[in-house]
């Protein structure tokens, strides 16, 4: 059980139909524009973007959402980082056979149309977060990096609440699916999944974020308004 087991249904056309709207998605319906749908200060930073030579030349008719994944490859960090949890977690299932549980299920035509049915200007500030990431350059890459290497030292040494305090934001807690139908039932069926894992005879490795886990109201205090033994490092103030 990691961040990403979440169980999806649905099948090849679904999922074949679902790059032929992404491909359609990428330009604005006829009459929209970028700069209809920013504030004047915002489009003045997207057009400052196009004058250093970041965003091309028609960039006004292209999707909020579309634009800032391209934008995300322009402030890629180079530097060498270990993997993360989760990849932790799918090596051993796949050296191991190990059975992946899924924190919530989900259809894949309800995730596609919670997605594709939104409207462009409910994506401008996942682009305007990503944005603020490329003016930084190498000054935000650096910052990030300060907070990265702060919060995993305050988590090597158990100090959990200040390593919750030292977040390292990357601007996708504003991008879909941050906030989605799906990503909200994850999120709610995350302790009652827990709960019941714990209640069975079998033995479940749970990799879960500090945030989900330790923040007030987060799993582990709902696990001990269950009565369940809580054992390990502080969490709380």
């Amino acid at each position: 059980m990691f961040p990403e087991a979440f169980g999806v249904s649905g099948g090849l056309f679904t999922m074949i139909g679902a790059l032929g709207k992404w491909r359609n998605q990428a330009s604005l319906p006829k009459g929209q524009t970028l700069q209809s749908m920013t504030s004047p200060a915002q489009w003045a930073r997207l057009v400052a973007l196009r004058d250093r030579g970041v965003l091309k030349s028609g960039f006004e008719r292209k999707h909020p959402f579309h634009l800032a994944m391209m934008l995300r490859g322009v402030v890629k960090d180079r530097r060498k980082f270990s993997p993360g949890a989760d990849a932790y977690a799918r090596r051993f299932l796949r050296g191991n056979k190990g059975k992946r549980v899924p924190i919530a299920q989900g259809n894949a035509k309800e995730i596609m149309a919670d997605f594709f049915g939104s409207a462009p200007r409910s994506h401008v500030a996942c682009l305007m977060d990503t944005v603020a990431r490329v003016e930084a350059g190498g000054t935000g890459i650096e910052a990030r990096f300060n907070a990265a290497k702060t919060r995993s030292e305050a988590w090597a040494t158990r100090r959990v609440p200040d390593a919750l305090a030292s977040k390292s934001e990357d601007g996708q807690r504003s991008c879909w699916p941050s906030g989605s139908r799906f990503d909200q039932a994850r999120e709610a069926s995350l302790s009652p999944t827990i709960a019941r894992s714990l209640s069975t005879q079998q033995v479940t490795l749970a990799v879960v974020s500090l945030e989900s886990l330790a923040e007030p109201g987060g799993v582990l205090d709902d696990l001990l308004a269950q009565g369940f033994d809580v054992r390990g490092p502080r969490w709380k103030r």
